[in-house]
């Protein structure tokens, strides 16, 4: 692979998280990652220039603070362009640029926005989970060469998620609360479509996912940080072991 192609592909996924910073600084006010078409300080109102949206490096330049106003810039955001550029090489090194390699891109930047989504407000947008469960089942099926490939996305995408809701709901029945958010499933509808791309890719997701989840309990219970009961995020495992899927595919 050469180092122009790597370096097309960390321009395009911090351009990518980029996207996914706007979406996760407007989305919680009910905004729109396409409207306004600039994009603003959160404090002072003031219009960011172009020299000041680079992605990763405006932030370190600016040192982390308004031009305008000198108030501080959400560190997420360029954590979240920087973590999307190191994603995207990822997948180009490893798998090449295609069709099937964008894909998961956009399985990898969308995980690691629901992350940052349910980390802040314990909770991962329709808005997110609806268009890349689309554009990754439809995605599959046009990339799969037979029937029973295609059956296999289906199968994956949707068939074991409905079975994880029902089992999420089961304790509503006995007056507890849901064994997994709603949210968690409609992102596991995309990232397990995206998953089928790999053999046995679906079900290490799902294992690395819940050994992953289960750790996090685990310690937290141990450490005094979580209490039982509590509703602990669920995306960043998820995540974790989505790119552990994508980027470890021989594993």
């Amino acid at each position: 692979m050469g180092g122009a192609t790597l370096i097309a592909a960390s321009a395009s996924g911090a351009v990518l998280g980029s996207a996914a910073g706007v979406a996760l600084a407007r989305w919680p006010g009910g905004g729109s990652i396409l409207t306004p078409v600039r994009s603003s300080c959160a404090a002072c109102g003031s219009v960011v220039g172009l020299r000041d949206l680079v992605p990763v490096a405006s932030w370190l330049i600016l040192r982390g603070r308004c031009r305008a106003c000198d108030c501080r810039i959400d560190v997420r955001l360029p954590l979240l362009e920087l973590t999307s550029a190191l994603a995207t090489v990822g997948v180009v090194h490893i798998h090449g640029v295609g069709p099937g390699s964008w894909l998961l891109v956009l399985g990898a930047v969308g995980s690691l926005l629901a992350t940052f989504t349910d980390l802040e407000r314990r909770t991962i947008p329709d808005r997110l989970t609806v268009p890349l469960a689309g554009a990754a089942v439809v995605g599959m099926m046009l990339l799969a060469d037979t029937p029973q490939e295609r059956s296999v996305v289906i199968l994956w995408a949707l068939g074991i998620p409905l079975i994880l809701e029902v089992l999420a709901r089961t304790p509503l029945l006995f007056g507890q609360q849901r064994a997994m958010g709603g949210g968690d499933v409609k992102l596991l509808i995309g990232l397990l479509a995206l998953a089928t791309a790999f053999p046995g890719g679906p079900l290490r997701l799902l294992s690395l996912s819940f050994i992953i989840g289960g750790v996090h309990a685990a310690l937290g219970l141990v450490l005094g940080s979580v209490e039982r009961g509590d509703r602990l995020p669920f995306a960043p495992a998820i995540a974790m072991a989505f790119l552990a899927v994508v980027l470890l595919p021989a594993t």
